[in-house]
Order: structure tokens, then C-alpha cells, then sequence
């Protein structure tokens, strides 16, 4: 009799382990099938966006900044200069420019192609901190909020920077929850090192909304706290 409950330990072990790995893979296929809706909803949102306004690069003395030191970058008789501009959003334009040898309506249309993937990661935090109804609330907030962006057709950081602070701190929250988190973090620091040579807020920015996300995820019974970081987040 000892001997059969003792054969039968590794048996339940092994069914709590199967059980496990279902779960999980069906959350992934809900999360994936949430994130395929919620982009090509955004891309579509996006696309109006874009063709409605003809594409057009909305031309100020930032942009010209901007513009000027990506061409020095790419163009090896010139020499880049970054004493009022961070070099986050010149290396993209000039990584544009490398690509598609022109900026304009090149430039515009990767802004969009950004803001079209902000929305996963307001879903990403809502699912994360609190529930996937929250997720798809927090995203929508974000979908609605980004049709009246003027920046978006602007040559100009205020679109990359929210994009690698969003993703980095989604990596940072995620990371927090996993028992090996060295990839997670690793994500996290580089995005969030990126959002700091973006833009010089950053420095100001990042600290405290690291501080925010880690006291929001230690409170596990405040759930309030979560919800606020939530709708906070578009």
C-alpha cells in the first residue's frame, strides 16, 4: 500500500505540470489573438490618419535640427551636432534615411507605424496589473487618444520616446513577475536607455515611473492602486 501511494506522487506531479503548460498555452493564444485584433485595429486607425492628411511632413526649427543632424550622420563630409537635441531621434531619421535614402513622407509614415504598436502595450500593462477587460480599455483609451496627436506627422521625438518608454516599462513590469528575469530587464534597460537618448525628460521621467511600477506591483492587495495605473497610462 505504501508502495502505491508513493508511485503515485510523481503521477499527480505530472498531471499538475500538464495542467500548467495547457493553461499557459491557452493565455498565450487569448493574448496573441488580442494583440493581432488590437493592431489591426490601430493600423487601420492609423492608415486613415495617414492618407487623410496626404502624409505630410509638418516642417518647424526642431525638424530642421533634427533633420540636419541625421544628414550628418549619414553623409560622412558632414559633422553632427548634438548640443540642444539628444541623438536618439537623428540616429532613427538617419536609420530612415539609410534605408529608404529619403525622409519626408518616409519619416511621417514610420511615425505612425510606431504609434500603431502603443496601444499593445497599454494592453500589455491593463492585462498584466489587473485584467484583460482592463487591458482592452486601457488600449482603446490609448487608440482614441492617439487620433488627436498632432506630433504624428511632425519630424520630431515626441513619437519615439512614448514608444520606447511604453515598451520598456512593459518589460520592466513583466520582468518583475518571472522567476528569471534577466532577459525581461535586460529589454527593459536598453528601450528605457534609448527613451533617456531620446528625449532629455527621460532623466526625470524614468526614475520615477520605475518607482511607480514597482510600488504598484508589490501592493497586491490595493488593487485600486492597479486600476489607476491603468487608466493613468494613455
Amino acid at each position: 500500500m505504501r508502495n502505491d501511494a508513493r508511485s503515485s506522487v510523481p503521477s499527480l506531479h505530472g498531471h499538475a505540470s500538464v495542467d500548467h503548460a495547457i493553461r499557459r498555452s491557452a493565455r498565450l493564444r487569448v493574448i496573441l489573438t488580442d494583440c493581432a485584433i488590437l493592431l489591426a485595429l490601430s493600423a487601420a486607425a492609423q492608415s486613415t490618419a495617414f492618407t487623410a492628411r496626404l502624409g505630410r511632413a509638418t516642417i518647424c526649427s526642431d525638424s530642421f535640427q533634427y533633420v540636419a543632424a541625421a544628414e550628418a550622420l549619414v553623409y560622412p563630409m558632414q559633422t553632427p551636432h548634438f548640443e540642444t537635441r539628444k541623438p536618439g531621434y537623428p540616429l532613427f531619421l538617419a536609420g530612415v534615411k539609410s534605408a529608404f535614402g529619403e525622409l519626408g513622407w518616409v519619416a511621417i509614415l514610420c511615425n505612425h507605424a510606431l504609434l500603431m504598436f502603443l496601444p499593445l502595450a497599454a494592453y500589455g500593462f491593463g492585462t498584466h496589473l489587473h485584467s484583460r477587460l482592463l487591458g482592452w480599455a486601457s488600449a482603446g483609451l490609448t487608440m482614441v487618444q492617439l487620433q488627436t496627436l498632432v506630433f504624428s506627422n511632425w519630424m520630431m521625438s515626441e513619437v519615439l520616446y512614448p514608444f520606447l518608454l511604453s515598451f520598456g516599462l512593459l518589460a520592466f513590469v513583466v520582468g518583475l513577475s518571472k522567476p528569471r528575469a534577466g532577459l525581461w530587464l535586460i529589454t527593459s534597460g536598453m528601450l528605457l536607455g534609448l527613451a533617456w537618448l531620446t528625449r532629455g525628460v527621460a532623466v526625470v521621467v524614468i526614475p520615477i515611473a520605475l518607482i511607480a511600477v514597482m510600488v504598484v506591483h508589490w501592493q497586491d492587495k490595493h488593487r485600486a492602486a492597479r486600476l489607476c495605473a491603468v487608466f493613468a497610462f494613455p
